[in-house]
């Protein structure tokens, strides 16, 4: 596993990777120098409490470096030797710190096939919580033989028309899931939760911790009278959505979907096969999908905005 920044910077959660390390005949190593490289006296600070910083930010780094330090430790030239038994049993994963892709190498009996991956190494240069990889021209370039490559491109939410939206940090900003204006003071009937509301990070339990932490901000606002209750909102919501001319899915929809894949990937020898396409989600549905000029839009709803407030 590479990564670009350093230990404390890594996007894991805690909880991840304790269950990463619970595997059977898997152990994970970390490389001392990277290891020690990451952490500078600014990456120190980010896994400390002190003024002007976020608590439950450091709390959660500092959590992380702790179980980091507990694996097992290698030094570099450790690598080749230990990589070669990669047949054998403990299997290893290795996190790989301050290192960046720089050249994918293909195989030489087969051109579309890849053979090696070339790594570049980095510093981190920036503030605390905002340290960013810059590379070392002073090191030399890795080979680091692969003949497997996947890419973790991230998550990144967009922006909604009249929402405020946090371009750095790619979330609507929000106090306990109320979206909140300019001046960070909330707006009336509208909340967000999951990653729009956190940022890509956690395992599906944190994500649900989270939402029910929104959910309980919006419970509290209708008992303080902040949000008009009614009869049947969920009417209202639907009524909405088919006057904007947005295909709504139910539950009952998506098990339809749900059980059509199961049946489809069992012909194959698989778990299920996916359909990935809002197009063919409505084929299996039998419904015909009207023209939208912005086909993310049925997906809106997993940014989770909820607006209640009457127009």
């Amino acid at each position: 596993m590479i990564g670009r920044r350093g230990c404390v910077q890594s996007a894991f959660t805690t909880k991840e990777l304790r269950e990463l390390t619970t595997l059977k005949d898997v152990e994970v190593c970390v490389v001392t120098e990277e290891l020690n490289a990451g952490l500078n006296e600014t990456s120190l600070k980010e896994a400390q409490d002190g003024e002007g910083r976020p608590a439950n930010v450091t709390r959660v780094n500092r959590r992380k470096l702790e179980l980091i330090k507990k694996l097992r430790s290698i030094q570099k030239d450790e690598l080749p030797a230990l990589m070669d038994e990669g047949t054998r049993r403990p299997k290893r994963i290795f996190l790989r710190y301050l290192r960046s892709p720089a050249q994918l190498i293909a195989s030489s009996s087969d051109p579309s096939l890849i053979s090696s991956i070339e790594l570049e190494t980095n510093k981190l240069e920036g503030k605390e919580f905002s340290q960013r990889a810059v590379h070392d021209p002073s090191a030399k370039r890795e080979n680091l033989e692969c003949d497997l490559l996947f890419r973790s491109i991230g998550y990144k939410t967009r922006a909604i028309t009249d929402v405020l939206f946090d371009e750095k940090r790619s979330i609507i900003p929000n106090k306990r899931g109320a979206v909140v204006d300019k001046n960070l003071q909330p707006v009336k009937g509208q909340y967000v939760s999951g990653w729009a509301k956190t940022g890509p990070q956690g395992v599906i339990d944190a994500t649900l911790t989270e939402s029910m932490d929104t959910v309980e901000t919006i419970l509290q606002h209708l008992s303080e009278g902040q949000l008009e209750a009614k009869e049947d909102p969920l009417e209202v919501i639907q009524n909405e959505l088919k006057q904007n001319g947005v295909r709504r899915v139910s539950f009952a929809d998506w098990q339809k979907v749900d059980k059509l894949e199961i049946e489809q990937g069992a012909t194959k020898g698989r778990i299920r096969i996916k359909y990935k396409t809002i197009e063919e989600f409505f084929s299996l549905l039998a419904l015909s999908l009207i023209h939208i000029s912005e086909p993310t839009r049925l997906l809106s709803i997993s940014y989770a905005v909820f607006c209640l407030k009457k127009k």
